[in-house]
């Protein structure tokens, strides 16, 4: 998935800010325009031209339908619990080299 079509499919109403770090990730966050939405941020990270990561913050952790920590060969799917009835998500790719070092430390819990 691209830059484009992450904001393209992302459909809920917010802000973004875009900015590209020094190893080359493009960062994408997003801010819901009304504070009361089940998504308290979210944050895209893209290498080489494709979506790799996704970190949200949930008001409402029931937003992530079926098994809220899963390994998929190409992927591994995290819902760690926040503050109060929060929860944080994360969606990372397994090979992209740049996060090869989260993705075993989340495989080793």
């Amino acid at each position: 998935m691209s830059a484009s079509q992450v904001r393209d499919n992302f459909a809920r109403p917010g802000s973004w800010e875009v900015e590209t770090s020094p190893d080359g990730l493009l960062h994408m966050g997003w801010t819901p325009i009304d504070a009361a939405d089940g998504v308290q941020s979210a944050h895209f990270e893209l290498h080489e031209g494709l979506l790799v990561v996704v970190r949200a913050s949930l008001a409402d952790p029931s937003l992530v339908v079926g098994d809220p920590h899963i390994e998929l060969p190409e992927l591994v799917r995290v819902l760690d619990p926040g503050a109060g009835d929060t929860a944080d998500f994360t969606l990372i790719a397994r090979n992209c080299p740049l996060h090869a070092a989260e993705v075993t430390a989340l495989l080793a819990h």
